[in-house]
């Protein structure tokens, strides 16, 4: 599982990668909109996609809307955010999200929302 994350905080970023690294999955992390806008859907098509919220320069949900024509319909994407207070519930809702996770991110939570969706896939490719 081709998994991308997208948040400026460089330590998340490590402490994603750690937690979700292995057993067959390829983490690719961004620390910046900007950097993600220019290879996600274009030289990297993840099979999920967990974007923050709040960057600088772009918001998660400006980010997503620059990448999703790009990415195939089966990319699973899960929004992540410390400013919950701030979010636009109907836009969210709009997405169509896999999943929303508050920060301080329940790895364990994250962790079994990369398992599940990890499980629909092996399902999906069994069957067809």
């Amino acid at each position: 599982m081709q998994i991308a994350v997208v948040d400026n905080d460089k330590a998340l970023l490590r402490s994603l990668a750690i937690v979700l690294g292995g057993k067959g999955r390829h983490i690719t992390c961004f620390d910046g909109p900007q950097s993600a806008a220019q290879v996600i859907g274009v030289t990297l098509q993840p099979d999920l996609l967990i974007i923050d919220y709040l960057m600088p320069g772009c918001d998660g949900i400006e980010l997503l809307l620059r990448v999703r024509p790009y990415l195939t319909k089966k990319c699973s994407i899960i929004m992540i955010s410390g400013h919950t207070e701030m979010l636009d519930q109907r836009r969210i809702k709009e997405l169509n999200l896999s999943g929303f996770i508050p920060k301080p991110i329940d790895l364990n939570e994250l962790y079994n929302i990369v398992a599940q969706e990890e499980r629909a896939r092996r399902r999906n490719h069994e069957s067809n």
